[in-house]
């Protein structure tokens, strides 16, 4: 006889059989056949911009995906400032506010004095994050100066962490 540790198990596998059936087929309808899911460089596009950027160029750099909507965003965008500011120039942060009013997204950074570090780009339909390759926010992904794609961070990250100041420098190289 099935004991109830068995009908959990099952329950549990089946669970997680479907949501990954359902995450699947939403990849499926959110991208084309011509997208691809997984980047090899920065596409080229063009975009509502707000501050100090037309064009990605030969920028590389962090491209963070965010919203003045989602409470992660806006805990973690903070830090990640500070961490593009640790840099001192030598890493771009493109500031990718996404589905988004454009007046909240001006309103709200305007607490963080921004620099010549970053460039903010307003994505009003998401076209940025579908081009990307990315579902959600907060997403950031980085690429070197030659717009090489080279890692993707998902969901909100601890920038102040040592770790990551160390693996972008060494990601960099």
């Amino acid at each position: 006889m099935f004991g109830f540790r068995s009908i959990l198990t099952v329950f549990v596998f089946s669970s997680f059989l479907i949501y990954g059936i359902f995450l699947d087929r939403l990849k499926n309808e959110y991208f084309d056949s011509s997208s691809n899911f997984i980047l090899a460089e920065v596409p080229e596009i063009t975009f509502d911009y707000i501050d100090r950027v037309k064009s990605f160029g030969r920028a590389g750099g962090y491209f963070h995906f965010w919203a003045t909507w989602c409470g992660p965003c806006e805990q973690e965008l903070p830090d990640f400032v500070k961490f593009i500011n640790s840099f001192n120039g030598m890493v771009k942060g493109n500031l990718i506010a996404s589905k988004d009013d454009k007046d909240k997204v001006v309103r709200y950074l305007k607490k963080f004095k921004l620099n010549d570090n970053f460039n903010i780009i307003h994505d009003t339909d998401g076209v940025l994050l579908k081009a990307f390759g990315s579902l959600r926010v907060p997403e950031t992904l980085l690429f070197n100066t030659k717009n090489e794609f080279i890692k993707k961070f998902i969901g909100p990250q601890d920038w102040l962490n040592p770790y990551f100041y160390e693996n972008t420098k060494f990601l960099l190289k």
